[in-house]
C-alpha cells in the first residue's frame, strides 16, 4: 500500500486535529499509540489538503456536451404561473431554438423535457428539494446540454420547457413531486402516471384538445412531443395512463449522457407523442452512440 503525503506536515491544521484523530480511532474501535500519532496526522492531513485542492479544480466538461448556441443569446427561463400550469405539469418555461441547425427534421416542433435532463444554464430539480441535490439552498444550474438536448436543437426543435417529474423519479404515480400532483388532462384530479408525469400530461393535453374535450383552454400550453426517462416503466406507465405513445428504447439506442439516473443497468431515455409517426421521427433524431454513454 502506498500513501501520498506532503513533504512537511501541516502542524496547525484546523480540521484534522489530534483530538479528532483520537475520537475517530475510538469510534472505530482502536487506539493510536503516541509514537504513531505524528505518522497518522501526516497521512490524514496530507489527504485532506490534497482533497481540498482537487475540490477547487474546475469540473471537466467534455466538448461534446458544450452548450448549443441558441437564439437570443443568454438562455432565459421562468417558473410557470398557476394560470398557465393548470395540470401542474410544467417545471420551467423555455423557448430555445438553435442558432444553426444541422437538419430540419423537427423544425418548429414543440418539445418538453423531463426535469432530469440537463439543459444548459437551466435549473434541475429532480422533483425534490434543493438541499437533497445541492450544498446550496438553490437548485443547481446545468453547465452542459445533454446529448438528447443537443440533438433535438440541431434538428430544429423548439424546446418549450422542462416538465415535472416524480421525486427522484421513484414513483409510477403522479403525486410525489415536491411541486404537487400532476393531473391527467383527460380528467383533472386523476393520476397521470409517473415518473415522467409532466412529459406525458403535456403531450396528452394536446391530444385531449384535438379530441374536443371541453374545459381545457385555461390549462396552459401543451407540446407535440416530450422526452421522458424510464427505469421501471416511467415512460410506459404515464403514456398508458394518458392515452398516448411512449417508447422505452433498448440499451444504448439513445444515449443517456447528461441525464440524472438511478442505475446504469436500468436507465433509458425516450420520446412520448400523440402518434407513432412522431415517435419514429424522434427516434431518427435521437438514436446513435455519442461516444460518451456508458
Amino acid at each position: 500500500m502506498s500513501l501520498a503525503s506532503l513533504s512537511e506536515a501541516i502542524e496547525q491544521d484546523p480540521v484534522v486535529t489530534r483530538e479528532l484523530l483520537h475520537e475517530v480511532a475510538r469510534r472505530s474501535g482502536f487506539t493510536v499509540a503516541p509514537r504513531h500519532e505524528a505518522a497518522y496526522l501526516l497521512g490524514l492531513r496530507s489527504s485532506y489538503a490534497i482533497a481540498k485542492q482537487v475540490d477547487l479544480l474546475p469540473d471537466y466538461v467534455d466538448p461534446r456536451l458544450s452548450i448549443v448556441p441558441t437564439l437570443g443569446g443568454s438562455r432565459k427561463y421562468s417558473k410557470p404561473e398557476p394560470d398557465r400550469n393548470g395540470l401542474s405539469a410544467w417545471c420551467h418555461f423555455l423557448n430555445l431554438q438553435a442558432v444553426k441547425t444541422e437538419t430540419r427534421l423537427l423544425e418548429n416542433r414543440s418539445i418538453a423535457l423531463k426535469d432530469t435532463i440537463a439543459v444548459g444554464y437551466i435549473p434541475q430539480t429532480l422533483g425534490t428539494l434543493p438541499h437533497f441535490i445541492s450544498s446550496k439552498t438553490e437548485y443547481p444550474h446545468s453547465q452542459i446540454d445533454a446529448t438528447v438536448v443537443r440533438r433535438l436543437l440541431l434538428a430544429g426543435a423548439t424546446l418549450k420547457g422542462t416538465s415535472i417529474c416524480e421525486n427522484f423519479s421513484l414513483s409510477p404515480m403522479s403525486y410525489t413531486s415536491i411541486f404537487g400532483p400532476v393531473h391527467n388532462p383527460w380528467q383533472r384530479g386523476f393520476n397521470s402516471g409517473g415518473s415522467s408525469s409532466g412529459s406525458a400530461a403535456l403531450v396528452a393535453l394536446r391530444a385531449a384538445r384535438k379530441a374536443g374535450i371541453k374545459g381545457l383552454d385555461d390549462l396552459g400550453p401543451d407540446v407535440e412531443l416530450a422526452i421522458g426517462g424510464d427505469q421501471a416503466g416511467s415512460i410506459r406507465v404515464p403514456a398508458a395512463y394518458c392515452g398516448i405513445y411512449g417508447l422505452k428504447p433498448t440499451f444504448g439506442l439513445i444515449p443517456y449522457t447528461g441525464i440524472a439516473g438511478l442505475l446504469p443497468m436500468i436507465d433509458h431515455v425516450g420520446p412520448l407523442a400523440t402518434n407513432i409517426e412522431d415517435i419514429a421521427l424522434s427516434l431518427t433524431v435521437l438514436a446513435g452512440y455519442d461516444g460518451l454513454d456508458s
